[in-house]
């Protein structure tokens, strides 16, 4: 059932194990644009049986941007606009919003992610002390997405200027970001288009740098 928030968890938790990050943020979507559809349906006595109580009507984000998929993998060439994914992690259950930041994330939406994670940040503001320490992951999500912005672009910047020495380390920072890895050792593959740009960007930097081995690993 769409609307079974514990099967929706509980697929999300497989795509993550999967590392199929792309259909992860789809799915999170797709949650997000079914319940637009209830927007303005409880009102007056049904007002206590709205899930979304505290959330304003969608403006950006349609319930009908899904119609015609059968699943996520089908919908792939659909890309909400920072606005529509502002309001989509709003709409989703708190155990999947830090799952959808970082599927973002992984596949090369940075931006868009930002925009959630202000949505986010801005939204809690009005919850307990208590509750709103459960979302202390969200600092971190933030410094991993500026940190993933900041590295890559100076690492192609680098790499346009011909400082593949350099280039080679911020690529390495960034991919580093993700996977646990500490002092430039990448610990595990994570998945997700950003960080195959950057293994495919530190591959050409090492190849500049005659380092052949280091691209072939890459």
């Amino acid at each position: 059932s769409p609307g079974n928030t514990f099967l929706q968890e509980m697929k999300i938790s497989v795509l993550s194990a999967l590392q199929r990050w792309h259909e992860l943020y789809l799915y999170c979507e797709r949650i997000a644009a079914d319940t637009v559809k209830f927007d303005g349906v409880f009102i007056k006595d049904l007002e206590i049986l709205n899930p979304l109580s505290n959330v304003s009507p969608a403006k950006h984000l349609k319930p009908d941007t899904f119609d015609g998929f059968s699943d996520s993998k089908n919908s792939g060439g659909i890309k909400l606009c920072s606005k529509a994914v502002a309001e989509a992690i709003l709409r989703i259950s708190p155990n999947l919003q830090s799952l959808y930041l970082r599927a973002l994330r992984l596949e090369e939406r940075c931006h868009p992610a930002l925009s959630a994670l202000s949505s986010l940040s801005n939204f809690i503001v009005k919850f307990t002390p208590s509750k709103i320490e459960q979302y202390q992951w969200l600092e971190e999500e933030k410094r991993k997405m500026e940190q993933t912005i900041k590295r890559k672009e100076t690492g192609d910047t680098l790499f346009r200027n011909g400082d593949y020495d350099d280039a080679v380390k911020e690529y390495t920072a960034c991919l580093a970001l993700d996977s646990g890895g500490v002092n430039g050792i990448v610990e595990g593959i994570i998945g997700g288009r950003m960080n195959a740009v950057l293994h495919c960007n530190r591959a050409a930097a090492c190849m500049a740098l005659s380092k052949y081995r280091d691209a072939i690993s890459d």
